[in-house]
C-alpha cells in the first residue's frame, strides 16, 4: 500500500450512493448540467494510506444536449479505467492508488460538484415550485417532534426522519408559485412578517393527529396539533393575499424536492399544495407539526393515548421548497422577524 504524499490534498472520505461538493464549479461560467451522474455501491477513501473500493461500478452520464465533447471524453476513458480495474484479481477490486491519486480524485470531486450544482439548480429549472412558508418552533416542540419521530421509526423503520432536510415546522401556507416570481415571493412575505410580532405568539400543542391517503393504503402521516389562533389567522391571510399574484393553480412533481433515497412525489402531496387554499386556509386552518409515517392501526392507538399539552413560540418564519409527504425539503429564505 503506497503512502501518499498529497494526504492534506486529499482529507476527505466518502461512502455514498448520490455525492455533493462545493468546489470545482464556477459559478459565473456553470458548465453544461448533467441530467445523471450515479455512483453504484463504490466506496472511496482517502487518507495516508489510500484504498479505492471499486465492486463493480456503474457509471451513466447523459447530457441535456448530443455532442458534449467533455463528456464523451470523459465517458470513454473511465471505461477504459473500468476495464483495466476489472483486470484485478481480488473480489473487491482493491486499487492500490500512486501517482494518478491525485488527478482521479479530482475528477470524482468535480463530478460530485455537478451533481450539487445541479441539485441546487433544480428550483431554478423548473417553471413552477411548490412553496411552505412556516413558522420555525422553538426548542421545546422541535424536542417534542423529534421524539415522536422516533417512536414512530421505531416501529415503521422505512419512515422518514426529522433531520437536515426534513425539518419540524409548522406550516402557514403551501402554494405553487413561479419559479421566476421567486425572489418577489421572498420580498412580498417579508414584508408581512416584518410587520408582525410573530415570535410573541404563544402557541399551545394539544393532541396527535393523522392523515390517510388512498396513495398510501394502510398508512398514515403523523403529526401533534397546534391550537389555531386569531392572529396566526390573520398572518396567514396577509400572506395569501401577499403571494397571490405569483401563484399558478397546479404543479407536478416536478416542482418539489426529490433525492436518491426519496425519488417520487405521491399524488397525496401533489393535491393537498392545490387545495391548500381553501381547505386547509381560514376558518380550515389546523395548525401542526408533522411528525413521520407509521401503520394506521400503530396511529389509532397512538391517538388514543392521554397527550399532555404545552406551549411554545415561534423562533422564526421561513420559505421552504417542499419534498415528498409535504416535508420541509430545502430551506429557500428566512425571513426577517420582530
Amino acid at each position: 500500500m503506497a503512502v501518499l504524499t498529497l494526504a492534506n490534498d486529499l482529507a476527505f472520505v466518502f461512502n455514498v450512493n448520490w455525492a455533493r461538493s462545493e468546489c470545482c464549479v464556477d459559478p459565473l461560467r456553470p458548465p453544461r448540467l448533467l441530467e445523471l451522474v450515479y455512483l453504484s455501491q463504490a466506496t472511496v477513501v482517502t487518507s495516508a494510506s489510500l484504498t479505492i473500493l471499486l465492486p463493480r461500478p456503474r457509471f451513466e452520464v447523459r447530457a441535456q444536449k448530443r455532442g458534449n465533447s467533455w463528456v464523451a471524453r470523459f465517458r470513454k476513458a473511465f471505461h477504459q479505467t473500468q476495464k483495466s480495474v476489472a483486470r484485478l484479481p481480488t473480489d473487491n477490486r482493491r486499487v492500490m492508488m500512486t501517482g494518478y491519486v491525485k488527478v482521479l480524485s479530482s475528477v470524482a470531486i468535480c463530478l460530485a460538484s455537478l451533481l450539487g450544482y445541479s441539485a441546487a439548480s433544480r428550483a431554478q429549472q423548473a417553471p413552477v415550485t411548490a412553496i411552505d412558508i412556516a413558522l420555525e418552533p422553538d426548542a421545546t416542540m422541535v424536542d417534542h417532534a423529534e421524539a415522536t419521530n422516533a417512536r414512530l421509526r421505531s416501529v415503521f423503520p422505512k419512515g422518514f426522519a426529522l433531520d437536515a432536510t426534513h425539518h419540524p415546522h409548522i406550516s402557514l401556507l403551501q402554494r405553487y408559485v413561479r419559479t421566476a416570481d421567486l425572489d418577489k415571493v421572498y420580498a412580498a412575505a417579508g414584508k408581512v412578517v416584518a410587520s408582525q410580532h410573530v415570535t410573541s405568539l404563544k402557541l399551545t400543542a394539544n393532541k396527535y393527529y393523522y392523515l390517510t391517503s388512498k396513495s398510501m393504503p394502510g398508512i398514515g402521516l403523523s403529526g401533534i396539533v397546534v391550537e389555531t389562533t386569531p392572529e396566526v389567522v390573520k398572518l396567514q391571510q396577509d400572506l395569501i393575499d401577499a403571494v397571490a399574484p405569483y401563484t399558478v393553480p397546479t404543479g407536478t412533481a416536478a416542482a418539489y424536492v426529490t433525492t436518491p433515497a426519496d425519488p417520487d412525489i405521491n399524488e397525496a402531496t401533489i393535491h393537498y399544495v392545490e387545495v391548500y387554499v381553501p381547505e386547509h386556509s381560514g376558518a380550515n386552518l389546523e395548525l401542526h407539526v408533522t411528525t413521520g409515517i407509521a401503520s394506521q392501526e400503530y396511529l389509532d392507538k397512538m391517538v388514543a393515548e392521554p397527550f399532555k399539552d404545552f406551549t411554545f413560540f415561534p423562533s422564526g418564519v421561513s420559505i421552504y421548497h417542499l419534498g415528498n409527504f409535504g416535508t420541509a425539503q430545502k430551506k429557500l429564505k428566512d425571513l426577517k422577524v420582530n
